[in-house]
C-alpha cells in the first residue's frame, strides 16, 4: 500500500484534494474517536505520515521518482513508521543533481555510440573506394550479346561502291606510277661529259662556258623513235651546240636568273639543230594531251661555271 492508497487519493489529485481527504479520514480514524484500538491508532500514524509527504512538493516529488521505480519492478512499496521513505533523499538540490547527472552520462553515452557509427562508416566507405580502384569493374555491354545482323541490299550497295571506289584510287595510282615511270624514260641525259665552250658574245675571248651535265626530256609523241634517232645523232649535235651557245651574253649568265638565260639558249638551239618545235600540238597520248615531239625541256643537275 502507498500513501495515495493510503489517502485515497489519486497520484495526480491536487493539494486541495490531498488536505481535503486527510482532514476526513483523520476525523474518521483518530485516535480520540477509537479509544483502546491499537489499528486505529496505526491507520492514524500512516495518514499522517502520507499526508506529510504527499502535501509537500519536494517530498512528493521524491516519492514519485521512488514509486515509479517500485511499480516498475513489481514491487509493492511498503511503509516503515520509524524511516519515511523521503529520508532516503532528504536534500532534494543533491537528488535533482544526481538526476542531471545520469542524464548528462546518457546522453555523453549516445554521443560516443553515434561517433563510434560515424567512424565505422567512412571506415567502410575508404574501404569499399580502395577496393574498386585495385578491382577492375568487369561490366560487358548487352551490345555484346547481340546477334549479328544480316547485311541489307543498302548495305551490299554500299560495299560495293567502296569495293569500286579503292578499285579506282588503286587504278589511278597505277596510273600515276605508269605515268612516273614513262616520264623517267622520257628523260635521258644528253651529254655526260662537260661541255666547253669558249664565249664569242663577249669583249674579252678567255671567258669560258662550263656545262658539267645535260639532261633532256622528250615529248610522248614517238619518244622511242625520237630517242633512238637521238643516241645516233649524239656527237653532231654536240658539236652543233657548241656553236649555238658561243654567242651566248656574258653579263646575262651572271646575273641571277643566268640559268634560265641558259636553258632558253640550249633549248632553242637544239630545236634548231633537230628541227622540231616544242609548242607545236600532237594527237594526245595516255600520257599527255595534247602530245608533244621532240625535247621539250632541258635541266642542269649541276651548275655551271664561267672562267
Amino acid at each position: 500500500m502507498n500513501y495515495y492508497e493510503i489517502l485515497e487519493i489519486h497520484p495526480k489529485a491536487s493539494k486541495e484534494v490531498v488536505r481535503a481527504a486527510y482532514k476526513s479520514l483523520m476525523q474518521r480514524h483518530h485516535p480520540d474517536k477509537n479509544p483502546n484500538n491499537s489499528e486505529a491508532v496505526h491507520h492514524a500514524t500512516l495518514i499522517s505520515q502520507a499526508y506529510e509527504i504527499i502535501s509537500d512538493g519536494n517530498k512528493r516529488a521524491i516519492y514519485d521518482i521512488q514509486l515509479q521505480k517500485q511499480l516498475k519492478n513489481n514491487l509493492s512499496l511498503e511503509i516503515n513508521l520509524t524511516t519515511p521513505i523521503y529520508k532516503a533523499h532528504t536534500n532534494y538540490k543533491s537528488y535533482k543533481n544526481q538526476i542531471n547527472s545520469k542524464e548528462k552520462n546518457i546522453w555523453s553515452l549516445g554521443l560516443l555510440i553515434f561517433g563510434i557509427l560515424i567512424l565505422i562508416f567512412l571506415i567502410l566507405l575508404i574501404f569499399k573506394k580502395s577496393s574498386n580502384y585495385f578491382s577492375p569493374n568487369l561490366t560487358i555491354s548487352a551490345s555484346a550479346f547481340k546477334p549479328v545482323s544480316q547485311p541489307t541490299k543498302q548495305n551490299l550497295s554500299s560495299h560495293s561502291e567502296n569495293i569500286k571506289l579503292e578499285k579506282s584510287n588503286l587504278q589511278d595510282l597505277g596510273n600515276k606510277s605508269n605515268k612516273l615511270s614513262e616520264i623517267q624514260n622520257r628523260t635521258m641525259i644528253l651529254f655526260s661529259n662537260a661541255i666547253t665552250i669558249n664565249l664569242k658574245g663577249s669583249t674579252r675571248e678567255e671567258y669560258i662556258l662550263s656545262i658539267p651535265t645535260l639532261l633532256v626530256k622528250i615529248g610522248s609523241f614517238n619518244s622511242e623513235k625520237f630517242i633512238s634517232e637521238l643516241n645516233s645523232r649524239r656527237d653532231i649535235i654536240k658539236l652543233q651546240l657548241i656553236e649555238e651557245i658561243e654567242h651566248a651574253s656574258y653579263e646575262e649568265l651572271l646575273k641571277p636568273g643566268g640559268e634560265n638565260y641558259l636553258n632558253k639558249i640550249v633549248l632553242e638551239a637544239l630545236e634548231k639543230i633537230l628541227g622540231t618545235n616544242r609548242l607545236e600540238e600532237y594527237p594526245s597520248t595516255e600520257f599527255e594531251s595534247p602530245s608533244r615531239y621532240g625535247i621539250i625541256a632541258t635541266f642542269f643537275p649541276e651548275s655551271f661555271s664561267i672562267k
